[in-house]
């Protein structure tokens, strides 16, 4: 492995900054089950709070490809890319970035994700962000509370519950839809078709199996649907 982290600290004086900086730890700890990498603060903030201090660690770290994966982390962006094992990752307050990776659990709070390629199955949790997903070779699972969600060229099924913004799918095999509030589009998809949404309009066309259409509050539009809708 190759780690690289660089500590940045600001306080009202260079003296105190450095004084700070130097108080961060890295701590690289290698087992049985694989190596942990971990940032170290000091648990009191009161000192900083009185320089006006603030610190932070960036990391780049460089994995064997086929190497599992697990990232935690609190503030900042993550980005995983090129790892062709299992990848899990909760990130908050900032955004979520994979790409060609074999699947995994991404989940992130207050910031987007976007996922370009997966071998594997994919599963998506975001609180306040938009949620893009392309490309996945199994099958997908996404949840947002708060944004838009865009998936496609998905292969397997997908399944998406959305709760205040739009959701578009194109490409797909059978598909669930589950939306509150913003518009629902779904086309080509390779099976069955299941969309609720209470608050929004549905747009599908292009649906290779049956189409089951149940919405509230906005327009129904549908066609070339092979089997039956209701």
């Amino acid at each position: 492995m190759k780690i690289s982290a660089t500590i940045h600290a600001r306080a009202d004086s260079r003296a105190k900054a450095e004084t700070f900086a130097a108080a961060r730890r890295i701590e690289v700890e290698q087992t049985a089950n694989g190596v942990s990498i971990r940032t170290v603060y000091p648990e009191s903030s009161i000192v900083f709070h009185r320089h006006k201090a603030a610190y932070s660690v960036d990391y780049n770290i460089a994995v064997p490809t086929n190497a599992a994966v697990f990232v935690k982390n609190n503030f900042g962006n993550v980005g995983v890319n090129n790892v062709h094992a299992k990848v899990e990752v909760e990130n908050s307050h900032g955004s979520l970035s994979a790409q060609d990776v074999a699947g995994g659990k991404l989940t992130n709070s207050f910031g987007n994700v976007d996922v370009n390629g997966a071998a594997g199955d994919v599963s998506v949790v975001d609180n306040n962000g938009s949620v893009t997903v392309s490309s996945v070779k199994g099958t997908l699972e996404i949840r947002d509370r708060f944004g838009n969600i865009t998936a496609k060229n998905i292969e397997n099924k997908a399944t998406i519950t959305g709760g205040n913004g739009s959701v578009e799918l194109v490409q797909s095999g059978a598909a669930a839809i589950v939306n509150s509030f913003g518009s629902v589009n779904a086309r080509e998809i390779r099976g069955d078709l299941s969309v609720r949404n209470d608050n929004g309009s549905i747009g599908v066309s292009g649906v290779e199996g049956a189409a089951m259409l149940n919405g509230s509050f906005g327009d129904i539009n549908f066609s070339d649907v092979r089997r039956n809708v209701d």
